[in-house]
Formats: C-alpha cells, sequence, structure tokens
C-alpha cells in the first residue's frame, strides 16, 4: 500500500505550511528552515565553513544536503534551481 501524498497539486504554500506546523516540533520545523537554507548555499556554491557560518549547521549536515542535491529524486535541486532563477531575475544587471 503506497502511503498517501504530502499535498496534492491543489495544494497552496498555506495549506502545506498548515500542515507541516501540525506534524512538525517547533525544533523540526527550525531543522527543515536550516537545511533549506543550506541546501540553496550550497547550490549557490558556498564552502562548507561559510554556510556553518551562516547557518549554524553542522558538516554532517551539510554533507548530507549536498549528498542529497547530487543523489536524491531531484526536487531539492528543482526547488533551488528555480529560487535561484528568481533571484537573478529580481537582480538587475551588474552594469545598471
Amino acid at each position: 500500500m503506497t502511503p498517501p501524498a504530502l499535498a496534492d497539486e491543489t495544494a497552496t504554500f498555506n495549506d502545506i505550511k498548515e500542515l507541516l506546523n501540525d506534524l512538525c516540533t517547533p525544533n523540526e520545523l527550525e531543522m527543515l528552515e536550516q537545511r533549506w537554507r543550506v541546501a540553496n548555499l550550497l547550490h549557490m556554491g558556498f564552502p562548507y565553513r561559510v554556510i556553518t557560518a551562516k547557518t549554524g549547521a553542522s558538516s554532517a549536515t551539510i554533507a548530507r544536503m549536498a549528498n542529497t542535491l547530487r543523489h536524491g529524486s531531484g526536487r531539492l535541486r528543482e526547488q533551488c534551481d528555480s529560487r535561484f532563477a528568481e533571484a537573478n531575475e529580481k537582480t538587475p544587471p551588474a552594469s545598471c
């Protein structure tokens, strides 16, 4: 039997946020937020030392996220790509 999906394609950001708030403790939510920040910093090419300084994450957490970005399902990498593209669209060219 396949477990139900966390959310379907009609779920909004607020739906998922409320669901995660119901499922997770405050500490678990903080850990998820930290991992999200780590993944984005890795995606942008920051070294582990800088990521640790910016997030407080351990080298084990950073390595785990790096491994997930390289060998995971690809969903985390897609989200990082999307956020990186959005950030670049909002940033004016250096010549401005």
